[in-house]
């Protein structure tokens, strides 16, 4: 399927963004992130959370997915930075 000109210009702007992120400021890419999968990938704005502290720990970014049943939802994408 291909992009539409909307999706590949948010694209941009992420990717700029993304290569924009001056070394120890890491955490600033989370944005993008979040703009890449939610506006470009197309996934629920719902299913993508910066910075929420989760059972494991505080990950920068974590993209959720159904789990076995309805109210059940399982991380599986989770990023980090290492400090």
């Amino acid at each position: 399927m291909p992009f539409t000109n909307e999706q590949r210009e948010r694209f941009d702007l992420a990717k700029n963004g993304l290569l924009g992120t001056a070394p120890g400021r890491e955490s600033t890419m989370y944005g993008y992130l979040r703009d890449l999968f939610v506006e470009v990938l197309g996934y629920a704005g719902n299913e993508v959370f910066i910075d929420t502290a989760g059972a494991r720990g505080r990950p920068g970014l974590t993209v959720f997915a159904p789990g076995g049943n309805n109210a059940a939802r399982v991380a599986w994408i989770v990023v980090s930075e290492e400090r």
